[in-house]
C-alpha cells in the first residue's frame, strides 16, 4: 500500500509465519492498517496469538530500507510475562511511535519461546 497523504501513515506487512513445528505468530485482527495524526484514526489495535507459550514477545516498527530484525527498529509493543499458548495478546500502534513520517511500516512481531527468539 502506499498512502501520498502527508498525514497518513500506514503500518502493516506483518511478517509471519511457521515451518514445521516451530513457533509461529497468527494474527487475530488489525483494528486498520493505516493511521494519521486525526484523532479517533491516530492508533491501531493488533491481537496476535502463538502455537507456543512465550516467555516474552516485542512488536517492532521499521521503515522501508531496513531489514526487519529481532532489536530492529521501534519498539512498538512488548510483554515480559509468560503468556499460554493460544492466548490472545493485543497492543496498540499509535502515530507518535511512528518516527520517520508518512511510510509504509513493516511491523514485526517477535516471540521468544525455550530462550530463542522467533519472527
Amino acid at each position: 500500500m502506499f498512502n501520498k497523504s502527508a498525514f497518513n501513515k500506514t503500518l502493516f506487512n506483518i511478517h509471519y509465519g511457521t515451518i514445521g513445528g516451530q513457533p509461529a505468530v497468527t494474527i487475530v485482527s488489525i483494528e486498520r492498517d493505516t493511521i494519521s495524526q486525526k484523532s479517533g484514526k491516530d492508533s491501531s489495535e493488533v491481537v496476535f496469538k502463538s502455537n507456543f507459550e512465550i516467555e516474552e514477545w516485542e512488536a517492532r516498527a521499521s521503515k522501508p530500507s531496513t531489514t526487519p530484525g529481532w532489536g530492529t527498529g521501534d519498539l512498538v509493543g512488548f510483554g515480559r510475562d509468560a503468556i499460554p499458548s493460544s492466548t490472545e495478546i493485543n497492543f496498540v500502534v499509535d502515530d507518535e511511535e511512528l518516527l520517520w513520517g508518512d511510510l509504509i511500516y513493516t511491523v514485526t512481531i517477535y516471540i521468544k519461546v525455550g530462550g530463542i527468539w522467533y519472527g
